[in-house]
């Protein structure tokens, strides 16, 4: 299996077994079955956090990330018009960014389900939930696959799981949990195998080039796959693996194209998004901070070490799939429209290395004082517990009540409430306001609706009384945005909502709805300038 100690609770046993263990070792042995207890513990809670609050949030009527909303939406719009991807240049004006497979599901379950959105929001998140779980299995067999012991091979699986910043992307319509399982169930093909062959080549292909067509940013599997083939000189896997890949890419593009579909224009949507070097250390220092993300930064490290040696086969190919993963990481995220499921890849190679570490951390364990093993103990209760807390302050999705939205026209810079008026549109405004400034995409066509003052409602999200950016850029257009002012007057304003309605129309919706709809006070004397 390798040349990683195997170390842990099975081996613990086995010396116990041997008569030359005399008992003054006895203490340290049961030392080291306490850490690995204690470990398991803790990041059993983490993990368990995270799961319950997942499934709490799936039947949850408001978006869990943005903009979920656009995603559900373009499902039920597949479902009417059997067309896979929406219009730019016409009403909904909403891009879709992701790969051609992610949306022939969409089309799917939207046909399943006949078109109804909160049936759609429902499946979807739960197939991502169930994605989510098993991605922590997947870790759990590679990290066995790669030399590790059953105890450390499920802390990797359990803190694949107990990532902090994971909690609502796994409860998302999403494509990012389904496309990083299909890659590492691709890994975990190849590696699973002692001497690969054809067959196991083109498997691996067709589920890393699934993988790539649910979001296109996962290229490390086959990138990693690809490359050790090539060390190893398996050319028949390789060859295998190339083709399957390449058929499977190219079918599924070949097919859209036929049917008109503007697949290769959306899949590279977001070549236009602009870099920035800040956005990306934000992102990175919030979602590795705690104490969960130094222990699998320094235990990925100590993998990553032992991959380097070259003696275990399977393990360097793990530690060249996270490295890949971490440096498609690290070019992705300073995309001013970058989050944290970027890192989603890396953190899980990660935490199959960590576990590859435990064995010979617990190996180094043993061999120290009873007072140094106590102060080390404490450490990693205070990491994980800090990790806990981190999980357990990530606000929960919000309880907003849709009822009286039915029937209007609505415009927002949030697209949970777009989608609970009539003919939803522009329901990925920040994405298209990138479009606009980067890429010709005109808001004419917006801008002419509001105008004309066709929307009923417009809902706007704000930051110290601004229309709120991410990463410095604006949600809604700068254009878009002064239209509105010219043309809306503003009704009334929570502490992150202004809601405004038309100047020249009867009032259709009141502050008493909108603080319906909201769950809090929408205050008309704290209304001052709107949207600046």
């Amino acid at each position: 299996m390798g040349d990683s100690a195997q170390g842990g609770l099975g081996s613990v046993a086995v010396r116990r077994e041997e008569p030359s263990r005399g008992r003054a070792e006895r203490p340290l042995l049961h030392a080291v079955a306490l850490l690995q207890w204690v470990l398991l513990a803790a990041l059993l809670a983490c993990a368990a956090t995270n799961v319950v609050r997942a499934i709490r949030a799936i039947p949850s009527a408001s978006d869990t990330t943005y903009p979920e909303s656009a995603v559900i939406q373009t499902a039920h719009w597949a479902s009417r018009s059997h067309r896979i991807y929406p219009s730019l240049v016409r009403p909904p004006y909403t891009p879709a960014p992701y790969g051609p497979l992610f949306y022939l599901g969409l089309a799917g379950v939207g046909n399943a389900l006949h078109g109804d959105n909160h049936a759609i929001r429902i499946a979807l998140r739960s197939l991502v939930f169930a994605s989510y779980l098993l991605a922590g299995l997947a870790v759990f067999a590679l990290a066995r696959d790669a030399g590790a012991a059953a105890w450390a091979a499920l802390a990797g699986g359990v803190i694949a799981l107990a990532a902090p910043f994971v909690l609502f992307w796994n409860a998302s319509a999403r494509p990012d949990f389904p496309a990083l399982l299909l890659a590492l169930l691709g890994i975990r093909t190849i590696a699973h195998s002692r001497r690969p062959g054809w067959r196991t080549g083109v498997a691996a292909g067709i589920l890393c080039a699934m993988g790539f067509l649910i979001k296109q940013s996962m290229v490390a599997a086959p990138l990693a796959i690809a490359g050790f083939l090539a060390l190893r000189r398996w050319y028949r896997p390789l060859g295998g693996f190339v083709l399957a890949a390449g058929a499977t890419a190219g079918m599924a593009v070949a097919y859209l194209l036929l049917r008109g579909e503007p697949v290769l224009r959306d899949m590279l949507l977001m070549r236009h998004a602009p870099a920035a070097a800040r956005p990306a250390v934000a992102v990175v220092s919030n979602a590795l901070a705690g104490g969960l993300g130094l222990l699998v930064v320094a235990g990925g490290t100590a993998g990553a070490a032992m991959a380097l040696r070259g003696k275990n086969s399977r393990l360097l190919l793990v530690g060249m799939y996270a490295a890949l993963a971490a440096l498609v990481a690290m070019l992705t995220l300073p995309q001013v429209g970058s989050n944290v499921n970027y890192l989603l890849e890396p953190w899980m190679g990660a935490s199959v290395l960590m576990a590859c570490a435990l064995g010979p951390a617990a190996a180094s364990w043993r061999s120290t004082g009873q007072p140094l093993q106590l102060g080390m103990l404490v450490v990693l209760i205070v990491l994980v517990g800090h990790g806990w807390e981190a999980i357990r302050r990530v606000p929960g999705p919000p309880a907003y009540r849709y009822q009286r939205l039915a029937g209007l026209r609505i415009l927002s810079t949030d697209p949970t409430f777009t989608v609970r008026g009539r003919d939803p549109e522009l329901l990925d405004p920040y994405l298209a306001d990138l479009l606009e400034n980067r890429a010709g995409w005109s808001a004419a066509g917006v801008a002419a609706e509001i105008k004309e003052q066709r929307f009923d409602v417009i809902f706007l999200t704000e930051n110290g009384g601004r229309i709120s950016t991410w990463h410095g850029a604006p949600r809604l257009s700068p254009e878009l945005a002064k239209q509105v002012r010219r043309f809306y007057r503003p009704l009334c304003r929570t502490a992150r909502v202004l809601v405004m309605t038309p100047k020249r129309r009867p009032d259709g919706f009141s502050a008493a709805d909108a603080s319906y709809t909201l769950g809090t006070r929408c205050r008309a004397q704290e209304i001052g300038a709107a949207g600046q």
